[in-house]
């Protein structure tokens, strides 16, 4: 059984830059995705070697777990630590790819459509909370005990006719039909407080925001 040092093709005093180098080099080479045209004895191959390179990179990666396996390789004989760097001398001395760093977590191809999808999904989830959220705060402002009654202020088109009832509280417009004694015609309507034409007289209404000016009916 081949150690880590001669799966990665490396020696075992290599400094940790090498063994990251080899690795890389290791796993890009035998990645799914470089496979794709190749049988599945091949395929089947790169696989194992991707397995074997992760598990070798994964132990030498961190000085602790290195020395460790490092003692639990001392009772082996000096000869397949030799044929080793042996390897690592023959395959010349590795290259280092450029902006790019293994992450030590390699997705099988026919998974890999998922990853690429989950953001698009992580979004559409949190938009359409948000589009539920807002739609129920709505409902709630409509239908809810602080909501605004729904307004009881009568209309009075131009054209209409009204009398103008003398209360307590004010003068207040009553319709009528045209034609009708002292009635009055509706010529305009205006924001109050806007001014009416000069012709006409300003009978401002209960909302405090509209000024009928009438006419008389006569």
């Amino acid at each position: 059984m081949s150690t880590h040092y001669e799966v990665l093709g490396v020696a075992p005093d290599a400094p940790v830059d090498d063994v990251r180098q080899a690795y890389v080099r290791l796993a890009k080479a035998n990645h799914p995705d470089r496979r794709q045209a190749d049988d599945p004895v091949r395929k089947e191959r790169a696989d194992a070697t991707i397995k074997a390179a992760n598990a070798a990179w994964n132990a030498l990666r961190d000085p602790e777990r290195r020395a460790e396996y490092d003692r639990s390789l001392r009772p082996r004989s000096s000869t397949s630590s030799m044929s080793g760097a042996s390897a690592a001398a023959a395959s010349g001395p590795p290259r280092r790819p450029p902006d790019w760093e293994p992450s030590g977590i390699f997705v099988p191809q026919v998974h890999s459509w998922w990853f690429r999808l989950l953001p698009v999904a992580v979004v559409a989830v949190v938009l359409t909370g948000i589009l539920v959220f807002s739609a129920y705060a709505t409902v709630q402002d409509s239908t809810g005990p602080n909501a605004a009654p729904p307004s009881t202020q009568p209309t009075y088109p131009v054209g209409s006719c009204l009398l103008v009832a003398a209360l307590d509280t004010g003068p207040k417009p009553v319709p009528v039909n045209c034609g009708t004694g002292n009635s009055a015609v509706v010529s305009s309507i205006v924001d109050t407080p806007r001014p009416c034409p000069p012709d006409t007289r300003a009978l401002p209404l209960d909302d405090n925001r509209t000024t009928l000016c009438l006419k008389s009916a006569g």
